[in-house]
């Protein structure tokens, strides 16, 4: 086995030397394959040069795509913002109109003054008119139930009043105060006859209501802390008898 190895080597080894005595002498075959070994060689080092280049190309195709994209939508959003801005432009005047019905705030004392203004306006003595709690800061703990329909999130504020007055009277007061701007909702209503004294006689009646009405409350919860407890008070307006 070690002639045969000996054997091959001579035979490739004159091959080779041969080879190699023929690539000397022709200078158009050296100059060939020193062509092909340098083309070789630039095409690994560029390889490696340009591969970087190739890969940062890449990428920033990449982030330019996405970042049209983003601008893309953030046009479709101001045009949206611009479409929905001239909406509400075109109905300022009912929303105005549902701000005036339904409050950011419980407007107590003005709805006060508005049952006042009705009460005279229909020759009712007012006997009282005031408000339960309110609640100032927070979300209200006890919400009312309405039968009105009202949106998600309505909060209720409650007035009780009572009045006196002729039937007639009392009942176009009612009729006014249920078309009134801002809704209410009845939730207690009696009318009795009030206790005459000796030798008098009267036609008047007594009218005692309660009624919610509603409104939306502003939240400040920046400066309202996650555990603080919700703050009420107690608002109440009397208006002494006529």
């Amino acid at each position: 086995m070690a002639v045969n190895w000996k054997e091959n080597y001579q035979r490739y080894k004159n091959l080779f030397w041969k080879n190699y005595e023929y690539y000397r002498k022709r200078e158009d075959i050296r100059n060939y394959v020193e062509l092909i070994l340098n083309l070789v060689a630039i095409s690994v080092f560029s390889l490696f040069a340009i591969k970087p280049t190739v890969i940062t190309i890449i990428d920033l195709n990449k982030q330019i795509k996405a970042k049209e994209e983003t601008i893309q939508k953030m046009n479709t959003k101001i045009k949206n913002l611009q479409q929905a801005q001239n909406l509400i432009d075109q109905e300022r005047s009912s929303i105005d109109l549902l701000d005036k019905a339904i409050p950011k705030e419980p407007q107590a004392e003005e709805f006060i003054h508005s049952l006042g203004g009705i009460a005279t306006l229909n020759n009712l003595t007012i006997k009282n008119i005031g408000t339960k709690s309110i609640t100032i800061l927070g979300t209200s703990q006890e919400v009312s139930k309405s039968n009105l329909n009202l949106p998600e999130g309505t909060n209720m504020v409650t007035f009780s009043a009572s009045f006196i007055g002729k039937f007639t009277d009392l009942d176009e007061f009612i009729k006014k105060l249920e078309n009134f701007l801002r809704p209410v909702d009845f939730k207690q209503l009696s009318i009795n006859k009030p206790q005459e004294k000796e030798g008098e006689k009267t036609e008047d009646l007594n009218l005692g209501i309660t009624i919610d009405a509603p409104y939306y409350q502003l939240i400040k919860t920046q400066s309202q802390p996650k555990t603080a407890n919700q703050s009420q008070t107690k608002k109440e307006e009397v208006i002494p008898e006529k």
